[in-house]
């Protein structure tokens, strides 16, 4: 009986290189770890960091005690991987090192400071999360690397090589949707690292128009058509607490110009509602009712609005009293 034929391991290597598409076999990839004395922080560090690898980058890689950084290295070869990072805790400092497979160089930074991703997220007031974000590599933006020094062009090409290259013929603007941002500064020596979100945002539009764009529509139960949003018969009125009313039709335009139809007819349905209750008090020989049921008065008519209120005011008082 013949026993199964044995595929040779740099056969299979090559047959499983061969089924991927190129552009993910030349793109660069990597692993990232933390060494050292452990600490929850600097875990959560090491997550941020494939995070912003994503997404050639190995994001659920499970690390052993046991486990040693040539382990990482003989592993390198199979799944493309072209660079390493690596946290190293000690007891007085925290190191970064960039490792480029297999053959070298090697950079090795001082982490001063850090913050991690969640501690951002929940200081913003919009807080963009989308996992769309992470399907395509970051922009690369580099800035003061441009001096004298063999170490600050080391520095920049290290930086640039551990993501994708950009064909600005090729490239479809709409998946760049994340920067990573390198920034020395001379006089400290100091590298920042920064990463963003891009978001597009329309330019040169009406306002209406941008909230159609962005997908943040108000309400439109008063509009006939979507052309009375867009055009002049809008009319957005802030009251109360931030709380938006739309009016849309003859009304708004009427309210704009000054004819009947408009704000006019408003305060003089809220003075017919005044009116009884101001007349009940009168009858009774008690003074009138001072707290006005109107609206506060916005726009530029504002305070002639509230000086003719506190005027028909006075002389109703004044009608009471006699």
């Amino acid at each position: 009986m013949g026993g199964k034929k044995k595929v040779h391991p740099k056969t299979r290597t090559a047959a499983f290189k061969a089924s991927e598409p190129s552009e993910i076999v030349e793109a660069p990839h990597s692993f990232v770890i933390h060494r050292g004395l452990t600490c929850p922080y600097i875990t959560d560090l090491t997550l941020d960091f494939r995070r912003i690898m994503e997404p050639f980058t190995a994001s659920n890689l499970r690390e052993k005690r046991m486990n040693r950084i040539k382990d990482f290295v003989s592993l390198s070869s199979f799944f493309h991987v072209s660079h390493m990072g690596i946290f190293n805790k000690a007891s007085t400092q925290l190191s970064f090192k960039v490792v480029r497979l297999p053959r070298g160089p090697s950079l090795t930074f001082k982490v001063h400071q850090f913050t991690l991703s969640r501690d951002v997220i929940s200081l913003s007031k919009k807080q963009m999360i989308d996992n769309d974000h992470f399907k395509h590599a970051p922009l690369v933006i580099m800035n003061n690397f441009s001096g004298d020094g063999k170490h600050l062009k080391l520095m920049a090409t290290t930086f640039q090589n551990m993501f994708p290259s950009i064909n600005l013929a090729q490239v479809n603007i709409g998946t760049i949707r994340r920067c990573v941002l390198f920034s020395y500064n001379p006089e400290t020596k100091l590298v920042e690292m920064r990463h963003y979100s891009v978001q597009v945002v329309p330019v040169g539009l009406k306002r209406a128009v941008q909230k159609i764009v962005k997908g943040t529509v108000p309400n439109l139960g008063k509009c006939n058509e979507v052309v009375d949003f867009v055009t002049k018969w809008l009319c957005l009125r802030i009251r109360g607490r931030g709380r938006r009313t739309v009016t849309c039709g003859p009304g708004a335009n009427a309210q704009k110009q000054g004819q009947p139809g408009g704000q006019q007819e408003f305060h003089q349905a809220a003075r017919d509602r005044t009116a009884p209750n101001l007349a009940a008090h009168q009858n009774r020989g008690g003074p009138p009712d001072r707290r006005s049921s109107l609206p506060r008065p916005c726009g530029q008519d504002g305070g002639r609005e509230g000086n003719h209120a506190q005027a028909r005011g006075k002389e109703a008082k004044a009608e009471g009293a006699t």
